[in-house]
């Protein structure tokens, strides 16, 4: 639980949750509605990984994306520009599992990363439906 506190603050449900559901029936529910509340700082995971990424810890913000593999496949050309072979394992375990919206902009991404494409080239584009067009 603790490490999805982090999507707790901008979640009014749990806040209104919290009126129903009693801190001492649950284990974590106090420090979650803390969390809800404001009292308790959390942080998120893309703010977690971010502080390896900093530290130059590639492999330990690799991962950490590897329980977000969609979040993972969009930074997996950052993992791999700092070489990171990890990432490029973890990449390749976590495309089952990523939606194919976010497999479409990974190709896009990649494919313009290599070479510059044609003026008229054709590309993909996902909306937010998740309709390529």
């Amino acid at each position: 639980m603790p490490e999805n506190l982090g999507d707790i603050p901008r979640a009014e449900a749990f806040k209104r949750l919290g009126q129903r559901l009693h801190p001492h029936t649950f284990p974590f529910a106090a420090l979650a509605f803390a969390v809800a509340r404001g009292e308790v700082p959390a942080a998120s995971l893309a703010s977690r990984v971010e502080a390896p990424f900093a530290e130059g810890n590639v492999i330990g913000a690799v991962s950490l994306l590897g329980a977000a593999p969609g979040m993972l496949l969009r930074q997996v050309d950052r993992a791999a520009f700092r070489l990171a072979p990890a990432a490029v394992r973890q990449g390749r375990a976590c495309v089952t599992q990523a939606s194919g919206r976010v497999l479409l902009s990974l190709r896009e991404h990649l494919a313009h990363r290599i070479d510059e494409p044609a003026p008229y080239a054709k590309r993909i584009f996902t909306g937010r439906g998740g309709h390529a067009w």
